[in-house]
């Protein structure tokens, strides 16, 4: 895209002592709170005390995070041009010869900077590079026997089987790079939660960057929120999108369709991330709504989607078709040992991880090793045995988890009011209520983008 002048904004002085005034206010200690509470990259929260130009969505998004008005941040004239202005940008935008690829690289660059600061699950939060493999799913119909077939046999007719195995590398260069000859051009990877479904969908569109001259295009369907596909590309991923390479840009019809063209000629990889989590009444409804829009010119791009288990298998009817499926499986034992060297390694105390390891090998702790199979749990494992003076060992999932909740208030005790840290009257008070928030937020149709409001309501204004 040819260098235009960034029109975009800078908030006023006046807005920053205010941003800083109300942040501390509503007890976010930190410029990284804000900008998790306001789902920006803290880069983009960074830029804005330097008093650099941001698009028109960071400060909106700002605003709402902190229950202000763009325009007590911006100069009323500036937020609300006049037409003329209006018009001539148009006019601009029109003109524009668009690069997608460099649109839809900043944009994967900015999802990221963004999907690592929610990912850290962790204090140190390292990114080790382990991964899980990818078993590719069949089903294959087992031989009816003769005579009469017990109801519970019917379900077993369909087996599942993974016919082959992929390693991480080997996944990104024969599936994602070589396009070999498949059953299906679409992908969905299952599994379990904390299996690493998001990190390799990241590691699916950096491959795609890297080694293509394909579109990848990423979406957190969380963030639909009722909407369709195609109004969230057209109307907020493009409009965030062409605002990152050029904040004068006023995204029109024709710019619009100028997205649907690329499209149509192939080439786009549409990457959607969590069908669990698009809240759905049902596992059944959420993969019919896939289904639905991917028609047209939505249709003519290749998909891969990341799906929990249990939604993927408990959709019985399930109406997602032209899709190839490759489960998560488990560590392998090799795997294990060398995701505990590298993160130990990376937290400079590599004897730490040996301790470890010389742990897990204890007869009796058979359960604990199959528990950290799951990168997720594996990560929580080191974080906490790094803390643990007495070098011991959890025996449950729920002793793992228990213990985590302990090391979770020391991580962000900057976050928290002393005497919640140090009252466990308190303490359990809160998980009391969290339960109970919890609980509001699967019965109700906005539950993986909880609203404060509801926390309010469900847990009273101290909590």
């Amino acid at each position: 895209m040819r260098e235009t002048r960034k029109r975009g904004f800078v908030i006023k002085p006046e807005g920053l002592a205010l941003i800083e005034k109300t942040r501390t206010e509503k007890g976010y200690n930190s410029r990284e709170k804000l900008a998790e509470v306001a789902e920006l990259s803290i880069d983009t929260v960074k830029r804005i005390f330097r008093g650099e130009k941001v698009q028109r969505d960071t400060i909106e998004a700002i605003a709402k995070a902190l229950d202000l008005k763009p325009t007590d941040l911006v100069e009323h004239s500036e937020w609300y041009p006049s037409s003329s202005t209006v018009a001539q940008e148009k006019t601009a935008a029109s003109e524009i010869n668009i690069n997608w690829r460099e649109v839809c690289h900043a944009m994967l660059k900015e999802q990221q900077d963004k999907q690592r600061l929610r990912r850290q699950a962790t204090e140190m939060g390292f990114e080790v590079n382990v991964h899980v493999p990818l078993g590719l799913v069949e089903r294959k119909q087992q031989q009816r026997r003769d005579g009469n077939v017990e109801l519970s046999q019917l379900y077993q007719l369909d087996q599942e089987v993974i016919s082959k195995t992929y390693q991480h590398d080997e996944f990104l260069t024969q599936v994602i790079g070589q396009r070999q000859a498949r059953k299906n051009k679409n992908i969905a990877i299952v599994g379990e939660p904390g299996a690493g479904k998001t990190t390799f969908l990241g590691a699916i569109a950096s491959f795609i960057q890297s080694n293509t001259e394909d579109l990848p295009i990423c979406i957190t369907l969380a963030s639909l929120q009722g909407r369709t596909l195609e109004d969230y590309l057209l109307k907020t991923w493009l409009k965030e999108a062409m605002g990152l390479v050029n904040l004068e840009v006023v995204v029109t019809p024709e710019i619009e369709n100028e997205l649907i063209k690329q499209f149509r000629k192939g080439g786009v990889w549409l990457l959607l991330d969590g069908v669990d989590e698009m809240g759905a009444d049902s596992p059944a409804q959420a993969l019919a709504t896939i289904q639905k829009q991917l028609t047209d010119w939505l249709g003519q791009a290749r998909v891969v989607l990341t799906c929990r288990l249990n939604i993927w298998d408990a959709s019985v009817n399930n109406t997602l078709t032209g899709f190839d499926t490759y489960r998560t499986q488990e560590f392998t034992h090799e795997q294990i040992d060398l995701f505990i060297q590298e993160w130990f390694a990376c937290a400079g105390k590599p004897q730490r991880g040996e301790q470890l390891q010389t742990k897990l090998e204890e007869p009796g702790r058979e359960r604990i090793r199959d528990l950290v199979k799951n990168p997720l749990r594996l990560a929580l494992l080191c974080q906490t045995f790094y803390l643990d003076k007495l070098g011991d060992l959890p025996e449950t999932k729920a002793a793992l988890y228990e213990r985590f909740t302990r090391y979770f208030y020391e991580w962000k005790q900057e976050l928290h009011p002393r005497d919640l840290i140090n009252q466990d009257e308190l303490k359990n008070k809160l998980h009391q209520a969290l339960g109970k928030l919890a609980l509001a937020g699967i019965n109700s149709k906005v539950r993986f983008r909880l609203k404060q409001s509801l926390a309010h309501q469900e847990m009273g204004e101290g909590l």
